[in-house]
């Protein structure tokens, strides 16, 4: 799976299925399915109070969504490695990170977003064809939390551009490793030179991304809908419990943070100012 130069994910009928193909061939190279879905918390008494205020900037913003581990394998159910969303809590409508967890229960590595970041509006320089680039937003990174690749994304600052838009997946010593293009893109093309790390994290990226926008879409039409598990409960791997314990933690300190910048905005703009 991590030896083709291109890779693809497509949505089954199934929800929250997909399958990994070569898009070159057409060939089948894994399944993804849920495989550990968490309970719904809702919050009560004063902490819900506390979480609902606010000018709601995103949607889903006040909904909390489950912590959902997907196994990745294949179809006789041998399971490669897990790609595990950590839980969103109410409060916020950034997307959470992932971790990417071998089936001893080793980290992997991560995709991470800068919560912060996300509410700058982009402000770089704008070339000839209406586009700009951003990036420090987004990083694969790994065991360790060392950043191996960054994200940089190609985006449109006018309805008028017509060059293509995409995300270029750079390494530390500024090489191309891979790339998506277009927006929304559900295929990944990866350099010969390219590691497996980062072949594994760019892979998990993509799923996350289809994952990302069916969790969104259901939000806003009709509310969050847990997926069915394909194994019987209990903990996916060794580990599970703690996989996510530093990013939880920051996503606490965002929530706080974006509390008191949405409202100190919001007075900004009353005043006028």
């Amino acid at each position: 799976m991590f030896e083709v130069p291109q890779l693809e994910v497509i949505s089954l009928s199934r929800d929250l299925h997909y399958q990994l193909r070569d898009p070159q061939t057409e060939s089948a190279l894994a399944m993804v399915a849920p495989v550990a879905v968490g309970e719904l918390r809702e919050e009560k008494g004063f902490k819900r109070f506390l979480r609902s205020k606010g000018p709601g900037r995103f949607p889903g913003e006040n909904v909390h969504i489950p912590r959902i581990t997907f196994g990745v394998g294949d179809r006789e159910g041998r399971t490669f490695f897990f790609v595990d969303r950590a839980e969103k809590l109410a409060g916020h409508g950034c997307m959470p990170h992932y971790a990417v967890v071998d089936v001893g229960g080793g980290v992997i590595g991560y995709t991470t977003n800068d919560h912060r970041q996300s509410l700058v509006p982009p402000d770089g320089p704008v070339d000839a064809e209406g586009m700009t680039l951003l990036s420090g937003r987004g990083h694969l990174r790994d065991r360790d939390h060392e950043v191996v690749c960054d994200m940089v994304a190609r985006v449109a600052m006018n309805p008028e551009a017509t060059a293509e838009p995409g995300v270029r997946f750079m390494g530390r010593d500024g090489a191309l490793l891979a790339q998506m293009r277009g927006y929304d893109s559900t295929k990944v093309e990866f350099a010969p030179q390219a590691p497996q790390l980062v072949r594994a994290l760019v892979t998990a990226l993509m799923i996350a991304g289809r994952v990302d926008e069916r969790l969104q879409v259901s939000i806003i039409t009709s509310g969050y809908s847990a997926p069915e598990p394909v194994q019987a409960p209990g903990e996916p791997y060794p580990g599970y419990q703690d996989v996510h314990s530093s990013y939880m933690r920051y996503q606490e300190e965002f929530i706080e943070w974006y509390k008191k910048e949405m409202n100190k905005r919001g007075r900004i703009a009353a005043a006028g100012g």
